[in-house]
């Protein structure tokens, strides 16, 4: 049967306690900016190993799809041990997360807003243990759960990811928020609406998605109004 808003019984005889409906977000063009420092990372782990850095423009279209396939991005077909530069990088990224990463104009707004309506929550192909400390200095207490592809067992458009945001929730999924054709791929497959924000990594791939936003600003009122949908507008799909 479809689910939408979950409804949790505390014991017998009481009534049902409704539980929010949970939004989840991408992290990296989403939420936060962060191309520079992931660029510095990896740039260090390959001048380590003989091979040229790259443009931070360059780094851009290497990010999205998890650590490992930004490396070898970044090697390029290079004859080196990609596992060592994955380790360097690694390395360099975890020593210096938030050097120059912030989140976007009106993020922290956007959140603080939307905190009264729906329980908050990070799907990302960013490592879950970068993603974590990442958020807590720079979005401390917003987020229900952050889960990345070392938490859920996959890397997005594996649904695999937002049914771990619903599992540590213990609420539905309702939309999935983000910046790239992965993201739209993996609201599809999990059978929620896409909302494509085109400030950051790939705008034109966001245009894609069910709805799409140019601001931060635009944000909440397109969230809220997918949580006044009907039920099944809120999920499409029987798991």
């Amino acid at each position: 049967m479809p689910r939408s808003h979950q409804s949790r019984r505390p014991s017998r005889g009481l009534p049902l306690i409704p539980i929010k409906p949970v939004v989840a977000f991408d992290l990296d063009g989403t939420l936060v900016d962060s191309v520079l420092d992931l660029a510095r990372a990896l740039n260090a782990a390959l001048v380590e190993v003989g091979l040229p850095p790259h443009p931070e423009e360059t780094v851009r279209r290497f990010v999205g799809n998890g650590a490992q396939m930004l490396v070898e991005r970044g090697v390029g077909g290079a004859d080196v041990d990609v596992a060592q530069v994955l380790a360097l990088f690694r390395a360099h990224y975890e020593r210096d997360l938030v050097g120059a990463t912030r989140p976007f104009d009106g993020v922290d707004t956007l959140l603080r807003d939307l905190e009264p309506h729906a329980v908050l929550a990070v799907a990302t192909n960013k490592p879950g243990i970068f993603a974590r400390p990442l958020i807590e200095a720079l979005l401390p207490g917003r987020f229900a759960a952050i889960v990345g592809p070392d938490d859920a067992g996959g890397l997005k458009p594996d649904p695999c990811v937002l049914k771990q945001v619903e599992s540590l929730t213990g609420g539905a999924v309702c939309c999935f928020v983000g910046d790239s054709a992965v993201d739209v791929e993996t609201a599809r497959i999990f059978g929620v609406p896409s909302i494509g924000v085109t400030w950051g990594l790939r705008p034109q791939e966001a245009r894609a998605a069910d709805v799409v936003v140019d601001a931060a600003s635009e944000l909440l009122p397109a969230i809220l109004r997918l949580l006044s949908a009907a039920p099944s507008a809120h999920r499409r799909r029987g798991l």
